[in-house]
C-alpha cells in the first residue's frame, strides 16, 4: 500500500474580483460576496453544502484581497470530484437569498469598530451609497 494513496489535496479558484474594482457604490462588495462563499446556491442549501463537507472531512474557505477573490476546498484527493463539484456550484451558482445576505450584513455591522459607529462614518457611507443608486 503506498503511503501517499490518500494524501490530501487543496482545490482554489480564484476570480479577479477584489476589492480595487468597486466603486463608491459598490463599497464594500468584496467583503461581503467573501462572507456569502458557500451559502445556498441553485443546487444546494447551505446546510446541504455543509454536511457534503463535512461528510468527507473537508474545509471550505473564501478570501478577499484587493485583486481577487479565492475559493478553496481541501480534503483527501480521492474526494476530488465531490470537491470540484460543490467548488464549481457554490462559485457560479450562488442564489444570495434574502435572509442569508441580510444575516452576513448585521455580522458585518457588528463587526465594525465601534468608534466608526459612534462617529457615524458608516451611516454616513451607507447613505451616500444608496443616494448615488437612484
Amino acid at each position: 500500500m503506498s503511503c501517499c494513496q490518500n494524501s490530501a489535496a487543496s482545490i482554489g479558484l480564484y476570480v479577479d474580483c477584489g476589492s480595487v474594482y468597486e466603486t463608491p457604490a459598490s463599497f464594500g462588495a468584496t467583503h461581503l460576496l467573501e462572507r456569502m462563499a458557500f451559502k445556498s446556491t441553485t443546487n444546494r442549501s447551505h446546510l446541504r453544502i455543509v454536511r457534503e463537507v463535512e461528510a468527507i472531512g473537508g474545509n471550505v474557505t473564501a478570501s478577499a484581497s484587493r485583486e481577487q477573490m479565492g475559493y478553496t476546498y481541501d480534503a483527501l484527493k480521492t474526494y476530488m470530484p465531490e470537491m470540484v463539484e460543490v467548488l464549481i456550484d457554490s462559485v457560479r451558482n450562488p442564489v444570495f437569498l434574502d435572509w442569508e445576505v441580510n444575516e452576513q450584513v448585521s455580522y458585518f455591522v457588528r463587526s465594525l469598530p465601534f468608534s466608526l459607529l459612534e462617529n457615524g462614518m458608516f451611516i454616513g457611507c451607507v447613505n451616500a451609497a444608496a443616494k448615488s443608486e437612484g
